[in-house]
């Protein structure tokens, strides 16, 4: 939870940088759709209840699945609870994958490829 707010306080700079103090009272949607995406794991909750052995979020094959959706919102949704909530989608997978530890190399990799992706993402807005 620490985390999320430290990123929620990084998108504050973003947007006071890019746009200024009105560009920060003004996406108050953005945030609040964070926080909603972040809590995407309660998603996870559901599916394991229903179908015990499958992994909704919590799996290396979510990450092209947000990428796919994150370009699609960030080109074509023009509203900031939209945006924020695929940011918080992204997060809560990025915060899970760096809480599980990643010791193999190749998880690393991808780990950090998500990371490059999920940064450029939270620029793009």
């Amino acid at each position: 939870m620490i985390l999320l707010f430290v990123y929620e306080l990084i998108l504050i700079t973003i947007l006071l940088i890019k746009s200024g103090f009105g560009g920060i009272l003004a996406a108050w949607p953005l945030y609040l759709g964070v926080l909603a995406g972040s809590q995407f794991a309660l998603a996870d909750e559901w599916v394991k209840r229903y179908l015990p052995h499958k992994l909704f979020t919590q799996n290396v094959l979510f990450m092209p699945m947000w990428l796919i959706l994150a370009i699609f919102a960030f080109t074509s949704i023009t509203g900031w609870f939209g945006k924020g909530l695929i940011l918080g989608i992204g997060w809560q997978w990025f915060e899970w994958k760096l809480n599980s530890r990643p010791w193999n190399k190749t998880e690393k990799l991808i780990v950090l490829g998500y990371a490059a992706v999920f940064c450029l993402a939270s620029f793009l807005i």
